[in-house]
């Protein structure tokens, strides 16, 4: 790893194809993140997906990220 990652837990949303997916975070560092997918199964077409990260006063971060396992 590039970064030391951070223990965190909380929901975000990983839009795949304009649909947002429920995914819950469970760490994250300057150069990545963990999410799982608790509620179903998701097929993608694609190695990159949009997440949508809710910060401190009803703000939000949008990022492109890719997918590596």
């Amino acid at each position: 790893r590039h970064s030391p990652r951070l223990p965190v837990g909380f929901y975000i949303d990983q839009i795949i194809e304009d649909e947002p997916h429920r995914s819950f975070l469970t760490d994250l560092s300057a150069s990545g993140l963990y999410m799982e997918r608790p509620f179903e199964l998701l097929s993608r077409r694609s190695g990159v997906v949009q997440v949508e990260l809710p910060l401190p006063g009803d703000e939000t971060l949008w990022a492109k990220c890719e997918v590596v396992y």
